[in-house]
């Protein structure tokens, strides 16, 4: 853990096992003892991240019953696995392809979300989706938002891990937690605009999300603009955010 945390602070061009020896509070003798290189412990740190996406697809919930609601699975327990191994999905997703461990780590990702794919083109052809929007397109706009939980969710706040699974589901639903839960607030906002606007059933403008809520978790934060650079704060639709652009 401390590895990774090391090299999302640091970048993991940028670490040397040096540095990795003094935040570790070891010589880089005793690291060489355990792992021949750094990029034994990338290698360690993304199967970490890789294989508990990976194992979402194997379940039964995401193999059996209608498309919709295993698309729906996929997605609760991705949001689920990227909050419980935050440190290491984040490494994953800050990866530049530099090496051939990051790019076999890139590759893995690209065929998760190749069978995500696949799933809204099936939920898309039984009528659950709309049908006038590219599953590729439905794809890159779901996990848009679903990675940037790493830039906004903050461990140890009142959004605890243990209730996300609820709070955060990436459709409306009845189970949601209580309306008034500001977790439930943030990421309903966060997620709930997209079904508005992929269910075939809704008007064809894509941008008619749900507002930015006002009442984010404690343990939630927003980045500074950057110029030039589009920032979603929490509760923020990309879709709405990329609209502004064209206005």
């Amino acid at each position: 853990m401390i590895a990774v945390d090391v090299f999302n602070r640091h970048g993991y061009d940028a670490t040397s096992m040096g540095i990795l020896a003094e935040n570790l509070g070891i010589s880089k003798s005793a690291i060489y003892h355990h792992v021949p290189s750094k990029g034994d412990l990338l290698k360690l740190a993304l199967d970490h991240a890789l294989g508990g996406l990976e194992a979402i697809l194997d379940q039964p919930q995401a193999q059996t019953g209608t498309a919709e609601a295993r698309l729906e699975f996929v997605l609760r327990e991705t949001i689920s696995v990227l909050v419980e191994r935050l440190p290491f999905v984040t490494l994953l997703l800050r990866l530049r392809g530099n090496t051939e461990i990051e790019r076999d780590a890139m590759e893995r990702r690209r065929t998760f979300d190749h069978k995500v794919a696949a799933l809204i083109s099936a939920a898309r052809d039984e009528g659950s989706l709309r049908q006038d929007i590219d599953p590729r397109t439905v794809t890159r706009l779901l996990f848009g938002t679903i990675n940037s939980i790493v830039e906004w969710y903050k461990p140890g706040g009142s959004l605890s891990p243990r209730n996300w699974p609820t709070t955060s589901s990436p459709w409306p639903s009845t189970a949601s937690t209580s309306p008034s839960s500001p977790g439930a607030t943030a990421v309903r906002g966060h997620f709930g605009g997209h079904r508005r606007s992929f269910r075939r059933r809704v008007p064809a403008c894509p941008c008619q999300c749900a507002p930015a809520p006002t009442d984010l978790p404690t343990n939630t934060k927003r980045r500074p603009a950057e110029p030039g650079r589009l920032v979603l704060s929490a509760g923020e639709s990309p879709v709405r955010a990329g609209s502004q652009l064209l206005t």
